[in-house]
């Protein structure tokens, strides 16, 4: 949706009818491209607040009434997996009782155990709902996978995938296109066919036309991770605390925003809203990168406006409704037409060849 499509407060209330959630900030795996890690490392960035949110905080955030407004939600996050939140099952039993909603968890599928997937299977089998479904973040087999999702054990993530796909329930397998796993796409959509497993393959953000680097927990590299289309060159992040990215050359074109979390239906509009694992309210998963201070430029943009905001978008201290029909998110919006707000034009700007980053997210679909 354009700037000049945009009137009022969008995120109000009644409006939103998806909900992205980061129900815990905690994961197993270190990939080279997660925000939680300095400079593509293992090392978790120290100002991280790490957390889970529980089923009592869940319930208190998100009312029955609530529940029963929300089309569709997303379990995925910038910093954490879902599956590391404690309390995953009992929350997804709670939106089953008041809702016939969509539901979406993303995982690397290498935390916590079979059984749970079996449960969370049969509860979402049980439904007879197609839309809802686990996408399974496996970028490659065996020999391939722990490139990018560094620590992740194979023989985990297989034995929580199949006994998830056991149930009959919906399956996703996210798979992201590198150069070192493109040799095994044939051999990954002839499994994914075999257990009934839809394969959406993805183009890495990050990574194109630049390598990427890793580091160890020293900072020294040690390898580099290649577009799967282009021969790439590294691209070093200097491996310095006082280092700051600067901001990229999206944010200069000439262009229009066509935000993501905006749908029109007719004459309605259909919003989606983001919460990370402390309760805070943002517009998309894109802006939380400055919840915690980064090495970019921008993330430290958007630091200073959220301490300003306070915890006017906080869910500990305001009710779901409150907090939407307040306005607060509408600094959004009403930084499109200056680019005040750097990430918005990042992801969602289109320019005169009507292109967004995040148009060029799957390459197929199967």
């Amino acid at each position: 949706m354009a700037i000049q499509d945009i009137t009022n407060n969008v995120w109000q209330y009644s409006n939103v009818k998806k909900i992205h959630i980061e129900l815990s900030s905690r994961c197993n795996a270190a990939c080279p491209g997660c925000q939680r890690f300095v400079h593509n490392s293992p090392v978790v960035n120290p100002r991280l607040v790490q957390a889970n949110v529980s089923l009592e905080q869940f319930q208190q955030w998100f009312p029955p009434e609530v529940i029963a407004q929300v089309e569709n939600w997303l379990f995925c996050g910038n910093y954490g997996d879902p599956l590391a939140a404690n309390d995953i099952y009992e929350i997804l039993e709670y939106i089953c009782e008041y809702s016939k909603a969509g539901i979406r968890i993303n995982t690397n599928a290498g935390l916590r155990t079979p059984e749970l997937f079996t449960k969370i299977g049969n509860l979402f089998a049980k439904s007879k709902q197609r839309n809802r479904e686990i996408a399974f973040s496996i970028d490659g087999l065996k020999d391939t996978n722990h490139i990018y999702r560094r620590n992740v054990v194979w023989e985990k993530v297989w034995e929580n995938l199949m006994a998830y796909v056991s149930t009959g329930a919906r399956a996703c397998w996210d798979f992201l296109h590198f150069k070192h796993n493109a040799h095994q796409i044939a051999e990954i959509k002839m499994l994914a066919h075999k257990y009934g497993i839809d394969l959406f393959i993805k183009n890495p953000f990050g990574v194109d036309k630049k390598a990427m680097p890793a580091f160890d927990k020293n900072f020294n590299l040690e390898y580099i991770i290649e577009h799967a289309h282009d021969n790439g060159y590294p691209h070093f992040w200097p491996a310095k605390p006082d280092y700051v990215a600067p901001m990229p050359d999206k944010i200069h074109a000439e262009g229009h925003i066509e935000c993501l979390s905006i749908q029109k239906h007719r004459n309605a509009i259909k919003t989606e809203i983001y919460v990370d694992s402390l309760g805070r309210i943002l517009p998309c998963c894109f802006v939380p990168g400055g919840l915690v201070p980064t090495y970019f430029e921008w993330g430290n943009q958007l630091q200073a406006m959220y301490e300003k905001i306070g915890d006017a978008n906080n869910l500990n201290s305001h009710s779901f409704q409150e907090i939407l029909d307040s306005g607060v998110l509408e600094v959004y919006s009403r930084s499109w037409e200056n680019k005040d707000i750097a990430i918005c034009w990042i992801y969602c700007g289109k320019n005169t060849a009507k292109d967004r980053i995040i148009d060029n997210l799957y390459e197929s679909k199967k």
